[in-house]
């Protein structure tokens, strides 16, 4: 059986990158996510970005610069009428 705080801290994750990245037009490294979420690992924030990504509601990309330089950050990027759109809008 599914846990329901990890699928609560999934949205609630999925609502604060949809936030940042609408502020900041690049995706929080995962430090960032920890902190800003109150987790006590950023292992915890790897194994839901990994759900969201299986999931279908975010998608990974290439590097991208953010802050002056290159971050070297993995990208969460959001296409068209894809389900993301759809799932962050369901968030708000």
């Amino acid at each position: 059986m599914p846990n329901p705080d990890t699928a609560r801290n999934q949205v609630r994750l999925l609502r604060f990158l949809r936030q940042y990245m609408a502020r900041n037009h690049f995706a929080p490294s995962y430090e960032e996510m920890r902190k800003a979420m109150g987790f006590g690992s950023k292992s915890y924030v790897f194994r839901l970005v990994t759900i969201l990504e299986q999931r279908g509601l975010i998608t990974k990309g290439g590097l991208q610069h953010g802050r002056g330089g290159s971050t070297g950050r993995a990208r969460s990027a959001w296409s068209g009428t894809s389900p993301a759109r759809t799932a962050a809008r369901a968030c708000r």
